[in-house]
C-alpha cells in the first residue's frame, strides 16, 4: 500500500511538472492597465516619471516607465518623452508588464461635421453648422462651430489631396479632425458627405 502511495505521489508531481512548463513556454498573459494623471516629476535619464491621481480627495503617486518602443503623443500627433512629459500638465496611458506603450499628453483629436456656413480664406477659419436629432424630443437641434486651420491643416476632395478654396464652399458637406479648435484634415465630397451626419452630433468625452 505503501509503495502504491509513492507511485501516485511521484505521479502527481510529474503532472504538475508538466502543467508548469507548458504554461512557462506559453507565456503568462502580459498584465495591462491604463494610468492617468498630473506630472509630478520627469527622469530622462533614467526613463521614468512619476503621475499623481487624485481620488476621492486623497493623492496617490505612481511612478511609470517607458523605454525605446513607448509611443508619445502630443495633441493627438507623435511626439518625444522631453515634449510630452511636461511638469503639471495631465498625461494618460496604457502600462503593460510595468513599461508604458503608449503616453498621450496635450488634446485628443475631435471629429467634427456639418455643412459649411461661411469661410474666411484670408482669417484662415471656417464655420460649419452642425446638425443632429435630439433623441428625447425627436426634434433635430443646429450649432455653429468656428475651425480654424493652418499650413499643416490637409485637405481632401473626393479623396484626393486639395486645397482650402476647393473644399470649403458654403453649402457643402464636409468633416474632419481637429485638435483645440485648429483643423488636422478636412475632407469633402461623397464620402464626406455620407459621414458628416454620423460625426456631426457631439461624441461625449470618455465614451481614450
Amino acid at each position: 500500500m505503501r509503495k502504491v502511495n509513492v507511485l501516485l505521489l511521484a505521479l502527481s508531481l510529474l503532472v504538475c511538472g508538466a502543467v508548469t512548463a507548458g504554461a512557462a513556454e506559453r507565456g503568462a498573459k502580459p498584465k495591462a492597465e491604463g494610468f492617468f494623471g498630473q506630472v509630478k516629476s520627469v527622469d530622462l535619464a533614467g526613463k521614468s516619471f512619476v503621475v499623481e491621481r487624485k481620488v476621492r480627495r486623497e493623492s496617490k503617486e505612481v511612478t511609470v516607465k517607458f523605454d525605446d518602443k513607448t509611443k508619445f503623443l502630443l495633441n493627438g500627433e507623435a511626439s518625444t518623452a522631453d515634449a510630452a512629459l511636461v511638469v503639471g500638465k495631465e498625461v494618460h496611458g496604457r502600462i503593460v508588464d510595468e513599461m508604458a506603450v503608449v503616453v498621450e499628453a496635450g488634446k485628443a483629436p475631435q471629429w467634427f461635421g456639418g455643412a459649411v456656413k461661411s469661410v474666411d480664406l484670408a482669417a484662415k477659419s471656417f464655420v460649419v453648422t452642425r446638425t443632429w436629432k435630439n433623441k428625447k424630443t425627436g426634434q433635430e437641434v443646429s450649432k455653429d462651430l468656428t475651425v480654424k486651420f493652418d499650413d499643416k491643416t490637409k485637405f481632401v476632395l473626393d479623396g484626393q489631396a486639395s486645397t482650402a478654396d476647393a473644399v470649403l464652399v458654403a453649402g457643402k458637406e464636409v468633416r474632419g479632425q481637429m485638435v483645440a479648435d485648429v483643423a488636422k484634415a478636412v475632407e469633402s465630397g461623397a464620402k464626406a458627405k455620407a459621414e458628416a451626419k454620423h460625426k456631426a452630433r457631439p461624441h461625449k468625452k470618455g465614451g481614450r
